[in-house]
């Protein structure tokens, strides 16, 4: 098997053990749900999107797929792989879902939002919907970890770090629910491996 390949299922065991985030303060009328997906490549990578333009305030923005809960969702769970694959074309059968991260509440309207983290099997290109998505992206594990690191967020809370939590992906900054997604993903690897560079 390759190196990568083993790291991958390591990786994915890693996440598999992340605890899910609960609910803090009363529930809004809104909820959406998300998914973290972690892509199968030799350099493991978060799939990232840019958000269409759409007059909202999200547009523009460097997210996760997923978007609001809709009348014929059974829960969730059923939003998130609904919302993947309207908007990237990517099946339920080519993901290997492997923990919820919780609950995340947004700040620029008031969003209850569930995250769901899987693993990307690539078998097919993206069908993206350009009404809903300008760009993809994959954004390396590694570098985001060396970030996070590097810019002392490590140890730190998402509510300690307020508004200078924010990542990059080239010139674009990741910032806002998603940012905190990352740093709650990172920080539960980090104490899950025990490594910190």
């Amino acid at each position: 098997m390759p190196d990568y390949l083993r790291e991958m299922r390591r990786l994915a065991g890693d996440v598999s053990r992340i605890p899910p985030r609960p609910l803090v303060g009363r529930p809004v009328d809104c909820r959406a749900a998300v998914f973290v997906l972690l892509v199968e490549r030799q350099d493991p990578s978060l799939l990232m999107i840019k958000r269409a333009d759409r007059g909202d305030p999200w547009s523009g923005q460097i997210a996760f797929p997923g978007g609001r809960e809709e009348a014929g969702d059974d829960n969730l769970r059923h939003t998130a792989f609904r919302e993947l694959f309207e908007e990237m074309g990517i099946a339920a059968e080519d993901i290997v879902e492997l923990a919820s991260a919780g609950f995340f509440r947004t700040h620029l309207l008031p969003v209850d939002l569930q995250a769901f983290i899987g693993l990307w099997r690539v078998r097919s290109p993206l069908a993206v919907d350009p009404r809903e998505v300008a760009s993809t992206h994959e954004l390396s594990l590694c570098e985001l970890w060396i970030e996070h690191i590097d810019s002392g967020y490590a140890g730190h809370s998402a509510i300690e770090l307020g508004d200078t939590l924010v990542y990059h992906m080239g010139a674009e900054r990741i910032w806002g629910v998603t940012a905190r997604i990352i740093h709650y993903l990172l920080e539960h690897l980090i104490n899950l491996t025990g490594e910190t560079s």
